[in-house]
């Protein structure tokens, strides 16, 4: 998907206090996102959220497109106890809790097995 940064952050720290509790420092998009992306892709009004990313590559305001490399996989936030990965998450505005205008999660099923086929017809035409 192509769109413009809606927001992103690649400042998350935190430290480890007595006792091995995790303790928020500052930065990233959030305590529990960590680093990470914001898309908002006009054509179709959709959000897309990246995070726990390790290294993010581009700025807020920076247009992207389709297929290019955003950042890398981490464990910040919420994920800093666990393998790097990365949590990607379609939302667009709606109602949702009784209101309005509110961003509401999207179920990608459907636009992951679409991506599947795509893959893997490139795939067998090499």
């Amino acid at each position: 998907v192509s769109g413009v940064v809606a927001a992103a952050a690649s400042d998350w720290t935190g430290h480890l206090e007595k006792g091995k509790r995790f303790v928020y420092d500052g930065g990233g998009l959030s305590n529990l996102s960590g680093n990470g992306v914001i898309i908002f892709n006009p054509s179709d009004t959709i959000y897309l959220f990246d995070v726990h990313m390790d290294s993010v590559f581009v700025k807020t305001g920076d247009i992207v497109s389709r297929g290019q490399i955003i950042g890398t996989v981490g464990k910040t936030g919420n994920a800093r106890n666990t393998p790097s990965h990365l949590h990607a998450t379609k939302k667009k505005s709606g109602e949702g809790c009784g209101r309005n205008d509110v961003l509401v999660a999207l179920n990608p099923y459907f636009d992951l097995v679409q991506a599947r086929r795509t893959f893997m017809a490139n795939d067998r035409d090499k």
